[in-house]
């Protein structure tokens, strides 16, 4: 079996844009845990997460990495 580890890409976005990340996500059907208490946004393909996120502050940009060609 190979291991490959997976290479990711981080930035930031505003809420607009995760919002829109959620959705694609979920209609791609990935397991998608979003906390908005805590600000948070983590995705999963069966066990591995492959996409997170958490907000800086209220109203503010959010810190995203995820997995490089995730939205190809």
């Amino acid at each position: 079996m190979t291991n490959t580890k997976l290479k990711f890409q981080s930035f930031l976005l505003t809420t607009d844009h995760i919002n829109a990340m959620v959705k694609a996500m979920k209609q791609a059907g990935l397991r998608v845990e979003r906390d908005r208490d805590a600000g948070t946004v983590r995705a999963f393909h069966n066990d591995t997460e492959v996409y997170g996120a958490i907000q800086k502050g209220t109203n503010q940009p959010w810190i995203v990495r995820h997995v490089v060609d995730l939205f190809s």
